[in-house]
């Protein structure tokens, strides 16, 4: 008399499997009794008592589930890179230029709140998979865009900041992935790592041409925001960008709507086109209302009134 086989994480349905990846491996909303980074409660009315110290923060994003096994790996890796937001920031100051998922420490987000950076993502391939976009622009910076390479991380000026490595990392290399024992494990296809050879450079037009969602947070350095010159040439390298099913441009808090000042025209053409399907407006270029307009744009001494 044989018994039947214990069942397994893998004889369940891919479907299930699939939910278990995304309640992993996304980023849910933070719990509105965890504090604020100084340690005041947040309550609806500060005549109720403060709650209890909160338990330690549950994590938010379980990535452990990746070294199960190069099956797991395969099937959950996508969900990992296609259903988060990843941060990119293009500017001067950044100290990493690749895309990076950011988890918040501590608060809710109607306070003020610390993020935390995973590594960030150095493989093309992996980059590739993301379709949700969160950058960070600076319109008085007139640096061109660095590719994601993995040999570009510190090819910016200014000095290079060691960043907290969190463990475990967001992806896990093949070496460390136990295989299964059963056919279907052996035979699925072994995941790509961040260890590529030979990793291609890439443009802002391949990262995020048919993205799900882009949203773009404008800021102005100080020096700007009080009279210096400021234009457009660092949203430039985002106009061949098509297919962007949902596309935001928006300010930081710092400086509010004045940092949009002026460009308005421009703003609303790029979003039109970066929406628009791949292969269409190819080459359009904005073209100014006027000779004040183009001076804006061009940060031509300044602001132009």
């Amino acid at each position: 008399m044989t018994s039947e086989p214990h069942p397994t994480f893998l004889t369940i349905p891919l479907e299930l499997r699939l939910e278990i990846y995304k309640h992993l491996l996304t980023i849910h909303a933070i719990p509105p009794e965890y504090y604020c980074y100084h340690g005041i409660p947040t309550y609806p009315h500060a005549s109720n008592p403060p709650p209890p110290p909160p338990s330690p923060r549950p994590e938010l994003l379980h990535p452990q589930i990746l070294q199960t096994n190069r099956r797991v790996n395969s099937e959950a890796t996508p969900v990992l890179y296609a259903l988060n937001t990843f941060t990119l920031t293009l500017d001067a100051h950044a100290h990493q230029p690749q895309p990076c998922l950011e988890l918040p420490l501590l608060g809710p987000r109607d306070c003020y709140s610390y993020w935390y950076c995973y590594p960030p993502v150095t493989s093309p391939h992996l980059a590739a998979q993301i379709r949700h976009w969160r950058l960070h622009l600076a319109l008085d910076d007139h640096e061109p865009f660095l590719p994601i390479d993995s040999s570009s991380s510190s090819s910016r000026r200014g000095p290079t900041q060691p960043q907290p490595q969190p463990q475990p990392p967001l992806h896990v290399p093949r070496s460390t992935i136990t295989t299964t024992t059963t056919s279907a494990a052996s035979s699925a296809p072994a995941p790509a790592t961040a260890t590529a050879t030979t990793p291609t450079a890439q443009t802002p037009a391949q990262l995020l041409t048919n993205a799900t969602s882009v949203t773009i947070f404008l800021r102005r350095t100080l020096g700007a925001l009080l009279g210096g010159a400021s234009s457009v040439d660092a949203l430039r390298p985002l106009e061949p960008v098509r297919g962007v099913r949902q596309v935001i441009i928006e300010p930081t808090a710092l400086g509010g709507g004045a940092v949009l000042e002026g460009f308005g025209g421009y703003i609303a053409w790029l979003v039109g086109v970066m929406g628009a399907a791949e292969g269409e407006r190819v080459g359009e270029k904005y073209m100014p209302r006027d000779e004040i307009e183009r001076r804006r744009l061009e940060g031509w001494g300044g602001w132009v009134r």
